[in-house]
Protein backbone atom coordinates (compact mmCIF):
# COMPACT_ATOMS: atom_id res chain seq x y z
CA UNK A 1 0.00 0.00 0.00
CA UNK A 2 1.50 3.33 -1.00
CA UNK A 3 1.21 6.61 0.83
CA UNK A 4 -1.00 9.31 -0.61
CA UNK A 5 0.98 12.53 -1.17
CA UNK A 6 -0.64 15.93 -0.88
CA UNK A 7 1.53 18.98 -1.45
CA UNK A 8 1.29 22.20 0.58
CA UNK A 9 -0.37 24.03 -2.27
CA UNK A 10 -3.18 21.44 -2.30
CA UNK A 11 -3.57 21.27 1.48
CA UNK A 12 -6.67 22.39 3.32
CA UNK A 13 -4.70 24.77 5.56
CA UNK A 14 -6.51 27.96 6.36
CA UNK A 15 -4.34 31.01 6.92
CA UNK A 16 -6.08 32.99 9.62
CA UNK A 17 -5.84 36.74 9.97
CA UNK A 18 -4.46 37.72 13.33
CA UNK A 19 -7.76 38.75 14.87
CA UNK A 20 -7.81 39.91 18.51
CA UNK A 21 -7.25 36.72 20.52
CA UNK A 22 -9.44 35.42 23.29
CA UNK A 23 -7.26 36.13 26.33
CA UNK A 24 -8.24 35.99 29.96
CA UNK A 25 -6.61 35.37 33.29
CA UNK A 26 -5.65 36.82 36.61
CA UNK A 27 -4.71 40.47 36.87
CA UNK A 28 -0.97 40.97 36.63
CA UNK A 29 0.66 41.98 39.88
CA UNK A 30 3.23 44.75 39.86
CA UNK A 31 6.14 42.31 40.13
CA UNK A 32 4.42 39.45 38.33
CA UNK A 33 5.06 38.02 34.86
CA UNK A 34 4.23 40.18 31.85
CA UNK A 35 0.85 39.89 30.17
CA UNK A 36 1.20 38.17 26.81
CA UNK A 37 -1.01 37.78 23.77
CA UNK A 38 -1.78 34.52 22.02
CA UNK A 39 -1.78 34.30 18.23
CA UNK A 40 -2.74 31.67 15.69
CA UNK A 41 -0.56 31.16 12.60
CA UNK A 42 -2.81 28.66 10.81
CA UNK A 43 -5.57 26.09 11.27
CA UNK A 44 -5.93 22.84 9.35
CA UNK A 45 -9.10 20.67 9.36
CA UNK A 46 -7.71 17.13 9.21
CA UNK A 47 -10.90 15.16 9.79
CA UNK A 48 -14.42 15.47 11.22
CA UNK A 49 -16.16 14.41 14.42
CA UNK A 50 -13.38 12.42 16.02
CA UNK A 51 -15.01 12.46 19.48
CA UNK A 52 -11.88 11.69 21.49
CA UNK A 53 -12.59 10.48 24.98
CA UNK A 54 -10.67 12.23 27.82
CA UNK A 55 -8.84 8.96 28.58
CA UNK A 56 -7.82 8.25 24.97
CA UNK A 57 -6.17 11.45 23.76
CA UNK A 58 -3.56 11.10 21.05
CA UNK A 59 0.08 12.12 21.36
CA UNK A 60 1.62 14.01 18.44
CA UNK A 61 5.31 13.97 17.48
CA UNK A 62 7.50 16.39 15.53
CA UNK A 63 11.03 16.67 14.15
CA UNK A 64 12.80 18.35 11.25
CA UNK A 65 9.82 20.61 10.54
CA UNK A 66 7.26 17.78 10.27
CA UNK A 67 4.50 16.90 12.75
CA UNK A 68 2.90 13.44 12.83
CA UNK A 69 -0.73 12.99 13.93
CA UNK A 70 -2.59 9.69 14.17
CA UNK A 71 -6.39 9.72 14.10
CA UNK A 72 -9.25 7.49 15.19
CA UNK A 73 -10.27 7.45 11.53
CA UNK A 74 -7.24 5.23 10.98
CA UNK A 75 -4.90 7.66 9.26
CA UNK A 76 -1.46 9.01 10.02
CA UNK A 77 -0.77 12.54 8.79
CA UNK A 78 2.60 14.21 8.23
CA UNK A 79 2.07 17.97 8.38
CA UNK A 80 4.49 20.81 7.72
CA UNK A 81 4.67 22.47 11.14
CA UNK A 82 5.55 25.86 9.64
CA UNK A 83 2.84 26.18 6.99
CA UNK A 84 0.19 23.59 7.88
CA UNK A 85 0.54 21.87 4.52
CA UNK A 86 0.03 18.11 4.43
CA UNK A 87 3.19 16.29 3.31
CA UNK A 88 1.65 12.80 3.20
CA UNK A 89 -1.24 10.72 4.56
CA UNK A 90 -1.18 7.00 5.31
CA UNK A 91 -4.23 4.75 5.82
CA UNK A 92 -3.40 2.28 8.60
CA UNK A 93 -6.57 0.21 8.47
CA UNK A 94 -7.29 0.67 12.19
CA UNK A 95 -7.94 3.50 14.62
CA UNK A 96 -4.98 5.18 16.32
CA UNK A 97 -5.61 5.69 20.04
CA UNK A 98 -2.20 6.36 21.58
CA UNK A 99 -0.38 8.43 19.00
CA UNK A 100 2.85 8.42 17.01
CA UNK A 101 6.51 8.38 18.02
CA UNK A 102 9.68 9.14 16.08
CA UNK A 103 12.68 6.84 16.11
CA UNK A 104 16.00 7.66 17.71
CA UNK A 105 17.34 9.11 14.44
CA UNK A 106 14.01 10.77 13.44
CA UNK A 107 14.05 8.80 10.18
CA UNK A 108 11.16 6.50 11.12
CA UNK A 109 7.79 7.02 12.76
CA UNK A 110 6.10 4.29 14.80
CA UNK A 111 2.38 3.93 15.54
CA UNK A 112 -0.08 1.26 16.72
CA UNK A 113 -3.78 0.68 16.03
CA UNK A 114 -6.89 -0.76 17.69
CA UNK A 115 -6.41 -3.89 15.54
CA UNK A 116 -3.18 -4.67 17.38
CA UNK A 117 -1.01 -3.72 14.39
CA UNK A 118 2.23 -1.81 14.89
CA UNK A 119 3.71 0.08 11.95
CA UNK A 120 7.23 1.30 11.29
CA UNK A 121 7.13 3.91 8.51
CA UNK A 122 9.65 6.14 6.79
CA UNK A 123 9.18 9.65 8.16
CA UNK A 124 10.01 11.37 4.86
CA UNK A 125 7.29 9.72 2.75
CA UNK A 126 5.19 7.32 4.88
CA UNK A 127 6.39 4.17 3.11
CA UNK A 128 6.18 0.94 5.12
CA UNK A 129 9.41 -0.38 6.64
CA UNK A 130 7.69 -3.14 8.65
CA UNK A 131 4.38 -4.23 10.21
CA UNK A 132 3.95 -6.35 13.34
CA UNK A 133 1.04 -7.86 15.24
CA UNK A 134 0.64 -7.74 19.02
CA UNK A 135 -1.98 -9.24 21.33
CA UNK A 136 -4.53 -6.43 21.57
CA UNK A 137 -5.32 -2.78 20.87
CA UNK A 138 -2.30 -0.50 21.18
CA UNK A 139 -3.32 2.14 23.73
CA UNK A 140 -0.16 4.23 24.07
CA UNK A 141 2.26 5.99 21.79
CA UNK A 142 5.34 3.77 21.50
CA UNK A 143 8.59 4.57 23.28
CA UNK A 144 11.71 4.04 21.16
CA UNK A 145 15.03 3.46 22.95
CA UNK A 146 18.06 1.18 22.83
CA UNK A 147 17.07 -0.17 19.41
CA UNK A 148 13.62 -1.28 20.60
CA UNK A 149 10.00 -0.11 20.39
CA UNK A 150 8.14 -0.41 23.71
CA UNK A 151 4.33 -0.15 23.84
CA UNK A 152 1.33 -1.02 26.00
CA UNK A 153 -1.78 -2.89 24.90
CA UNK A 154 -5.31 -2.95 26.29
CA UNK A 155 -4.90 -6.45 27.77
CA UNK A 156 -2.23 -5.19 30.22
CA UNK A 157 0.78 -6.35 28.16
CA UNK A 158 4.02 -4.45 27.68
CA UNK A 159 5.67 -5.35 24.36
CA UNK A 160 9.27 -4.88 23.24
CA UNK A 161 9.78 -5.04 19.46
CA UNK A 162 12.98 -4.62 17.49
CA UNK A 163 13.03 -1.15 15.94
CA UNK A 164 14.86 -2.45 12.86
CA UNK A 165 12.33 -5.06 11.71
CA UNK A 166 9.43 -5.24 14.20
CA UNK A 167 10.33 -8.66 15.54
CA UNK A 168 9.29 -9.44 19.12
CA UNK A 169 12.07 -9.34 21.72
CA UNK A 170 9.82 -10.04 24.73
CA UNK A 171 6.45 -9.29 26.33
CA UNK A 172 5.32 -8.89 29.94
CA UNK A 173 1.82 -9.20 31.36
CA UNK A 174 -0.02 -8.63 34.62
CA UNK A 175 -3.53 -9.87 35.36
CA UNK A 176 -5.55 -6.68 34.90
CA UNK A 177 -8.88 -5.55 36.26
CA UNK A 178 -12.21 -6.21 34.54
CA UNK A 179 -13.01 -2.48 34.50
CA UNK A 180 -10.24 -0.07 33.56
CA UNK A 181 -9.82 3.44 32.22
CA UNK A 182 -9.66 3.92 28.45
CA UNK A 183 -5.93 4.48 28.27
CA UNK A 184 -2.54 3.26 29.40
CA UNK A 185 0.83 4.39 30.72
CA UNK A 186 3.28 5.16 27.93
CA UNK A 187 6.51 3.36 28.82
CA UNK A 188 9.60 5.30 29.89
CA UNK A 189 13.23 4.23 29.45
CA UNK A 190 16.35 5.09 31.40
CA UNK A 191 19.67 3.33 32.03
CA UNK A 192 18.63 -0.07 30.75
CA UNK A 193 15.25 -0.15 32.53
CA UNK A 194 11.74 0.22 31.08
CA UNK A 195 9.04 1.65 33.36
CA UNK A 196 5.28 1.37 32.88
CA UNK A 197 2.06 1.25 34.89
CA UNK A 198 -0.84 -1.19 34.82
CA UNK A 199 -4.55 -1.27 35.66
CA UNK A 200 -3.69 -3.10 38.91
CA UNK A 201 -2.34 0.14 40.38
CA UNK A 202 1.28 -0.98 40.04
CA UNK A 203 4.37 0.56 38.49
CA UNK A 204 6.86 -2.01 37.17
CA UNK A 205 10.51 -1.60 36.15
CA UNK A 206 11.84 -4.24 33.73
CA UNK A 207 15.23 -5.01 32.22
CA UNK A 208 15.06 -3.64 28.68
CA UNK A 209 17.10 -6.47 27.21
CA UNK A 210 14.98 -9.44 28.28
CA UNK A 211 11.90 -8.13 30.13
CA UNK A 212 12.87 -9.49 33.56
CA UNK A 213 11.20 -7.47 36.36
CA UNK A 214 13.67 -5.39 38.35
CA UNK A 215 11.07 -4.15 40.83
CA UNK A 216 7.30 -3.81 41.16
CA UNK A 217 5.65 -1.16 43.36
CA UNK A 218 1.99 -0.61 44.19
CA UNK A 219 0.98 3.03 43.63
CA UNK A 220 -2.70 2.69 44.60
CA UNK A 221 -4.82 0.12 46.43
CA UNK A 222 -8.25 -0.88 45.13
CA UNK A 223 -11.03 0.07 47.59
CA UNK A 224 -14.73 0.95 47.36
CA UNK A 225 -18.07 -0.71 46.85
CA UNK A 226 -18.29 -0.56 43.06
CA UNK A 227 -15.92 -1.44 40.21
CA UNK A 228 -15.84 2.25 39.30
CA UNK A 229 -14.73 3.23 42.81
CA UNK A 230 -12.11 0.45 42.79
CA UNK A 231 -10.37 1.62 39.58
CA UNK A 232 -6.73 2.37 40.34
CA UNK A 233 -5.19 2.42 36.86
CA UNK A 234 -1.68 3.80 36.51
CA UNK A 235 -2.39 5.49 33.17
CA UNK A 236 0.09 8.30 33.73
CA UNK A 237 3.25 7.73 31.72
CA UNK A 238 6.25 7.57 34.08
CA UNK A 239 8.84 10.34 33.83
CA UNK A 240 12.44 9.62 34.89
CA UNK A 241 14.64 12.53 35.93
CA UNK A 242 17.91 12.55 37.89
CA UNK A 243 17.48 9.03 39.22
CA UNK A 244 13.85 9.53 40.26
CA UNK A 245 10.74 8.18 38.52
CA UNK A 246 7.48 10.12 38.84
CA UNK A 247 4.02 8.77 38.07
CA UNK A 248 0.41 8.82 39.31
CA UNK A 249 -2.67 6.62 39.63
CA UNK A 250 -6.38 7.27 39.19
CA UNK A 251 -8.07 7.22 42.64
CA UNK A 252 -4.54 7.01 44.02
CA UNK A 253 -1.58 9.33 44.40
CA UNK A 254 1.23 11.19 42.68
CA UNK A 255 4.47 9.48 43.71
CA UNK A 256 8.23 9.79 43.40
CA UNK A 257 10.35 6.62 43.55
CA UNK A 258 14.01 5.79 43.29
CA UNK A 259 14.42 4.60 39.72
CA UNK A 260 16.94 1.91 40.60
CA UNK A 261 15.12 0.30 43.52
CA UNK A 262 11.47 1.43 43.47
CA UNK A 263 11.76 2.80 47.00
CA UNK A 264 9.14 5.48 47.53
CA UNK A 265 10.49 8.97 48.23
CA UNK A 266 7.19 10.84 48.63
CA UNK A 267 3.54 10.75 47.64
CA UNK A 268 0.63 13.17 47.41
CA UNK A 269 -3.02 12.09 47.33
CA UNK A 270 -4.37 13.33 44.01
CA UNK A 271 -6.42 11.52 41.39
CA UNK A 272 -4.59 11.84 38.07
CA UNK A 273 -4.96 10.02 34.74
CA UNK A 274 -3.03 12.40 32.45
CA UNK A 275 0.70 12.43 31.84
CA UNK A 276 2.99 14.67 33.89
CA UNK A 277 5.45 17.37 32.89
CA UNK A 278 8.78 17.88 34.67
CA UNK A 279 11.48 20.56 34.65
CA UNK A 280 14.51 21.18 36.88
CA UNK A 281 12.45 22.34 39.84
CA UNK A 282 8.84 21.23 39.51
CA UNK A 283 6.41 18.48 38.58
CA UNK A 284 3.28 19.75 36.79
CA UNK A 285 -0.03 17.86 36.94
CA UNK A 286 -3.66 18.20 35.89
CA UNK A 287 -6.01 16.45 38.31
CA UNK A 288 -9.26 14.58 37.70
CA UNK A 289 -11.17 17.51 39.26
CA UNK A 290 -9.59 19.96 36.75
CA UNK A 291 -6.90 21.61 38.88
CA UNK A 292 -3.52 22.60 37.43
CA UNK A 293 -0.72 22.25 39.97
CA UNK A 294 3.05 22.56 40.34
CA UNK A 295 4.70 20.33 42.94
CA UNK A 296 8.24 20.53 44.31
CA UNK A 297 10.17 17.66 42.73
CA UNK A 298 12.23 17.08 45.87
CA UNK A 299 9.40 16.57 48.37
CA UNK A 300 6.03 16.87 46.61
CA UNK A 301 5.14 20.14 48.32
CA UNK A 302 2.69 22.43 46.51
CA UNK A 303 4.35 25.33 44.70
CA UNK A 304 1.12 26.68 43.20
CA UNK A 305 -2.43 25.62 42.36
CA UNK A 306 -4.77 26.97 39.68
CA UNK A 307 -8.50 26.29 39.97
CA UNK A 308 -9.64 28.62 37.17
CA UNK A 309 -10.51 25.70 34.84
CA UNK A 310 -12.72 23.77 37.24
CA UNK A 311 -15.68 24.63 34.99
CA UNK A 312 -13.98 22.85 32.09
CA UNK A 313 -14.88 19.30 33.02
CA UNK A 314 -11.62 17.69 31.91
CA UNK A 315 -8.12 18.89 31.04
CA UNK A 316 -5.36 17.69 28.78
CA UNK A 317 -1.98 16.64 30.08
CA UNK A 318 0.25 19.66 30.78
CA UNK A 319 3.15 20.41 28.43
CA UNK A 320 6.08 22.80 28.77
CA UNK A 321 7.11 25.55 26.39
CA UNK A 322 10.03 27.93 26.86
CA UNK A 323 8.26 30.07 29.47
CA UNK A 324 4.98 28.38 30.27
CA UNK A 325 3.07 25.27 31.24
CA UNK A 326 0.21 24.82 28.77
CA UNK A 327 -3.11 22.97 29.17
CA UNK A 328 -6.08 22.32 26.86
CA UNK A 329 -9.61 21.81 28.18
CA UNK A 330 -12.95 20.28 27.20
CA UNK A 331 -14.42 23.71 26.38
CA UNK A 332 -12.00 24.19 23.49
CA UNK A 333 -9.56 26.52 25.22
CA UNK A 334 -5.79 26.58 25.58
CA UNK A 335 -4.24 28.27 28.63
CA UNK A 336 -0.61 29.31 29.21
CA UNK A 337 0.49 29.52 32.86
CA UNK A 338 3.72 31.04 34.14
CA UNK A 339 5.89 28.15 35.29
CA UNK A 340 7.11 29.82 38.50
CA UNK A 341 3.93 31.49 39.76
CA UNK A 342 1.03 29.76 38.04
CA UNK A 343 -0.34 33.09 36.84
CA UNK A 344 -2.34 33.03 33.62
CA UNK A 345 -0.25 34.46 30.80
CA UNK A 346 -2.84 33.98 28.06
CA UNK A 347 -5.91 31.98 27.11
CA UNK A 348 -7.36 31.29 23.68
CA UNK A 349 -10.44 29.55 22.36
CA UNK A 350 -9.59 27.33 19.40
CA UNK A 351 -13.06 26.00 18.64
CA UNK A 352 -16.25 24.61 20.09
CA UNK A 353 -14.89 21.11 20.63
CA UNK A 354 -12.62 19.88 23.40
CA UNK A 355 -8.83 19.86 23.46
CA UNK A 356 -8.16 16.53 25.18
CA UNK A 357 -4.94 15.67 23.33
CA UNK A 358 -1.83 17.26 24.88
CA UNK A 359 -0.51 20.17 22.80
CA UNK A 360 2.78 19.57 21.01
CA UNK A 361 5.52 22.09 21.92
CA UNK A 362 7.59 23.50 19.06
CA UNK A 363 10.22 26.22 19.32
CA UNK A 364 9.88 28.99 21.93
CA UNK A 365 6.30 29.19 23.17
CA UNK A 366 4.76 27.94 19.92
CA UNK A 367 2.81 24.69 19.87
CA UNK A 368 0.40 22.59 17.84
CA UNK A 369 -3.09 22.03 19.24
CA UNK A 370 -5.49 19.36 17.99
CA UNK A 371 -9.19 19.68 18.77
CA UNK A 372 -11.44 16.66 19.15
CA UNK A 373 -13.30 17.61 15.96
CA UNK A 374 -10.05 17.31 14.05
CA UNK A 375 -8.71 20.84 13.55
CA UNK A 376 -4.96 21.25 13.96
CA UNK A 377 -3.83 24.73 15.04
CA UNK A 378 -0.44 26.39 15.39
CA UNK A 379 -0.51 28.81 18.33
CA UNK A 380 2.07 30.98 20.04
CA UNK A 381 2.64 33.88 22.41
CA UNK A 382 3.79 37.45 21.85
Amino acid sequence: MRAVHLFPGMALAIALALAPPAVSGQEQEEDGPPSLTSHRSWAMPLFKDWSVRPFAATRMAAADGLAFIGTREGRLYAVDAESGGIRWVRDLGGRVAGGATLGEDNERVYVGTDEGEVWGLRAEDGETVWRAQVSSEVITAPRVASGMVFLRTADDYLWALRAADGGTRWSYNVEGRSLALRGGARPAYRDGLVFTGFSTGELVALEAGDGRPSWRERIATSTGRTELERMVDVDTGPVVRDGTVYTAAYHGAVVALEAGSGQQLWQRKFSVFNDLAVDDEALYITTADAKVMALDRSNGGTLWTQTDLEDAGSLSAPVLTEHAVVVGDSRGRVTWYHRDSGKVLARREVGISAVNSPPLPLEGDDLLVLTDQGTLNRLGLR
